[in-house]
């Protein structure tokens, strides 16, 4: 959702997190009852409308605001960060874990599909059979299953 100076995310998909948006976060509770937006079906097809209803009341403050008041509701929502903002807002955190003195290479190429595969299943003490009946259902894929397949 669109707000004063950033975006976030809001987790209305079922009916309890929707009531608690629509009264202790917006102060909405009309829209409840509303049958344009009265079960997540009909929200979901008129969600261009509820979108903008939404954004035009969200937009007033910024997500800090709403992001404390969705908190305090219990109706999950959070900050849709641009790398920018990330980094200069959690600058503590990224210099206390060292990020910024670690210095990064690539000392080896991805792995390929399946590559590691038999390695990590014999650490899970699953039977001969059970890898079989796993690898027969697509479950899994090992890396000498790959090869030959191509």
């Amino acid at each position: 959702m669109n707000i004063l100076y950033s975006y976030i995310m809001l987790g209305c998909a079922n009916q309890r997190n929707w009531e608690k948006f629509c009264v202790d976060v917006i102060n909405k509770p009309e829209w409840i009852t509303n049958q344009l937006f009265i079960d997540n079906t009909m929200r979901l097809e008129n969600i261009e409308y509820l979108e903008n209803e939404i954004e035009t009341i969200l937009i007033l403050c910024e997500s800090t605001y709403w992001l404390d008041r969705c908190e305090k509701a219990g109706v999950p929502a959070g900050p849709i960060n641009r790398f920018d903002t990330c980094y200069w807002e959690n600058e503590n955190y990224w210099n206390s874990n060292h990020f910024l003195e670690t210095p990064g290479e690539i000392r080896t190429p991805a792995p390929l599909l399946g590559e590691h595969t038999e390695q990590i299943i014999a650490t899970l003490n699953f039977s001969k059979d059970e890898v079989d009946l796993f690898e027969k259902k697509g479950i899994i894929k090992s890396f000498s299953n790959t090869i030959a397949a191509t």
